[in-house]
């Protein structure tokens, strides 16, 4: 069984840090912890959070009625990377704060600014019930992709590219990967294409060069 570390957030503030809105998260605990923390929505909300956007420019820019009419509840929607935590009464942190910030965090003081960056927002979020805390996701990792460890029912161990007339399949040997990082693939290195081409790519410019020339000696 494969472990994902999650933190749960009342929504509409899960959604703000998963589209990369919301870049420090405030909390009245510490935390050890660094590195990839998904981010889970609680099954419940107050109505009180989402009227913010009514009076506040900070929260109607990103929470339109089309983002709050498709935010799920219960649901893993993303995740981030939480790579530092700073006291709320470190004066550099308040003084670098800018307006969105201030709307979306409390600064008050003695409390923590969990600093998030590399937001990602799932385009299939996964139910889970959530917990208190930074908890643990457990699943069955044969079901679940390579990349975001996040089961899915539409695993994929092939994702050709055309490159210059070649199908070259984009994903590292052994790798199961889901839709959503199948779209974020990059293109392979130039190893992994000479060893789907049995050949070396160098030797296929070489052939289109040759062959421009010769037709170039027959006009």
């Amino acid at each position: 069984m494969a472990k994902i570390k999650v933190l749960s957030l009342l929504q509409p503030w899960a959604e703000l840090v998963v589209i990369g809105a919301k870049k420090i998260e405030t909390r009245g605990w510490n935390t050890q912890y660094r590195g990839e923390l998904y981010i889970h929505s609680s099954a419940k909300f107050l109505q009180s959070d989402l009227d913010l956007r009514l009076y506040d420019k900070n929260f109607a820019e990103y929470l339109t009625d089309d983002v709050v009419y498709k935010m799920k509840l219960g649901h893993i929607i993303g995740k981030v990377e939480l790579h530092d935590v700073h006291s709320t009464n470190d004066s550099l942190l308040r003084a670098a704060l800018n307006s969105e910030e201030k709307s979306f965090g409390d600064y008050s003081e003695n409390r923590y600014a969990w600093r998030l960056r590399n937001p990602v927002k799932f385009k299939s979020p996964k139910p889970a019930k959530g917990a208190l805390s930074i908890w643990e996701f457990e699943h069955d990792d044969l079901h679940c992709c390579t990349k975001c460890q996040l089961p899915s029912e539409q695993l994929r161990t092939e994702h050709k590219h055309n490159i210059d007339g070649h199908m070259v399949n984009m994903m590292e040997p052994g790798e199961r990967l889901c839709p959503e990082c199948c779209a974020n693939l990059k293109l392979p290195n130039l190893h992994t294409i000479n060893e789907q081409r049995k050949a070396p790519l160098h030797s296929y410019y070489n052939e289109v060069a040759e062959q421009q020339y010769r037709n170039q000696k027959l006009k």
